[in-house]
């Protein structure tokens, strides 16, 4: 990446306050298998209570939901947990509340599994790990689950390469966690699962997507003009019949989270 100047830095819980509307419309859901296989693992059932760490828009929720699973979805963004309130508010599978990973505000050992989907890279890690510990229930599980962009293709290598252009892209892209960290932070027995996915764009989603990552510019930056344009020309290079694809693999890691001995 480029160590180009970056922009002041907005606290990570007011990141996407700007762009909710974008990160609802465009932002990828997540296989349904990534839930099923969950499920199956864990023995997960309508009695079991998910929080849905860092849920957002409620993207994760909502598939949590349609598995027949109860949710309580921990988003510190006003703005984005309202969007999700607004979508899944009616369900009685469903509530939400004002949190952070480091401080849920939920009770001691109420949760039967923790999930957190496209948030953990934004955690205190150290903090988070004595919250999860202090609200799961003994033995339960918890994932951590990516949507992680491929550049198999030459259009989403071009596209990454676009990215590393950014002021700041590589300090805040949720690859710079490696897989050693994460499998400290969930502790032995923890294990790393894959599934294939993918979203089709046209040109107006294309930028919608583009547009719903905190550290792309936004019209009031200087370099907009230039980038939408760039956006332009790598959208005309490599669409077929009017839409460009994502790949994925969605990267789900899993285990348990076991207290020290003597807690």
């Amino acid at each position: 990446c480029m160590d180009l100047e970056k922009k002041p830095e907005l606290p990570s819980t007011e990141r996407f306050s700007d762009r909710v509307r974008d990160y609802a419309r465009f932002r990828p859901s997540y296989p349904s298998e990534v839930v099923t296989w969950l499920i199956d693992r864990y023995g997960l059932n309508a009695d079991s209570l998910i929080a849905d760490i860092g849920s957002g828009t409620g993207i994760f929720s909502r598939l949590l939901i349609s598995h027949g699973l109860s949710v309580v979805a921990v988003e510190p963004n006003e703005e984005m947990r309202a969007e999700s309130d607004r979508v899944l508010g009616e369900s009685t599978s469903y509530r939400s509340i004002s949190g952070t990973a480091e401080q849920t505000t939920l009770a001691n050992h109420s949760i039967d599994f923790v999930v957190a989907a496209q948030a953990f890279h934004w955690f205190d890690v150290t903090l988070a790990k004595d919250e999860f510990r202090r609200i799961l229930r003994p033995e339960a599980g918890v994932a951590l689950i990516w949507n992680r962009r491929l550049s198999t293709s030459r259009f989403q290598s071009e596209y990454e390469q676009l990215l590393a252009d950014l002021p700041g892209y590589c300090d805040i892209k949720h690859t710079r966690l490696g897989d050693d960290e994460i499998m400290q932070f969930l502790g032995d027995g923890s294990f790393c699962v894959e599934f294939p996915y993918a979203q089709s764009f046209d040109l107006q989603s294309f930028k919608g997507r583009v547009f719903s990552s905190s550290y792309t510019p936004t019209p009031a930056d200087n370099g907009y003009s230039n980038f939408v344009e760039k956006l332009e020309n790598l959208f005309s290079k490599y669409s077929q019949s009017g839409s460009v694809s994502f790949e994925y693999s969605t990267t789900v890691y899993s285990g348990h989270m076991r207290r020290p001995r003597g807690h």
